[in-house]
């Protein structure tokens, strides 16, 4: 029988903030990114991370990425691309109306792609919580269905 793995979305351990509250959740500034890694490690708990990719700062550095989890001793279950929390992306992203929008959002996701390779993670995970609009009837929600899953094939 095959062992159950675990894994941990590395990116609510921090300071996350989001679209209703963009400064973070937490008083504090919050740990850097290799001492929430190193504190997980010593709880020896779980045996791989799911992380975000921004497109820049360390945490998107694939030798940095690739040397932590060595070091560490941690997988990569999946990484997902940071298609929230940034205005840029109020309006949706893979399943927005506008075509620019969605496509600046497909090309981040294959970059995600490319970035989830050279770390040797097992796949791309899309969280969509918080693609598009938050209120009934502010746009046209069937149309949106339409343009993920084509977005998607």
């Amino acid at each position: 029988m095959e062992s159950i793995k675990i894994s941990a979305i590395l990116g609510t351990l921090g300071q996350l903030g989001d679209r209703f509250m963009a400064g973070g959740y937490k008083d504090e500034k919050g740990l850097d990114f290799e001492t929430i890694i190193k504190e997980l490690a010593e709880l020896n708990l779980i045996e791989a991370l799911e992380l975000c990719y921004s497109g820049e700062g360390m945490e998107s550095d694939s030798g940095y990425i690739s040397s932590l989890m060595k070091k560490y001793g941690y997988d990569v279950s999946f990484v997902f691309p940071a298609l929230h929390c940034q205005r840029q992306w109020q309006d949706g992203t893979l399943r927005c109306s506008d075509k620019q929008t969605r496509k600046q959002a497909i090309d981040f996701t294959k970059k995600t792609m490319d970035f989830d390779e050279k770390i040797g993670a097992a796949g791309v995970s899309l969280w969509l919580g918080q693609d598009g609009h938050d209120y009934p009837l502010q746009t046209d929600y069937k149309q949106q269905w339409e343009n993920l899953t084509s977005t998607l094939k």
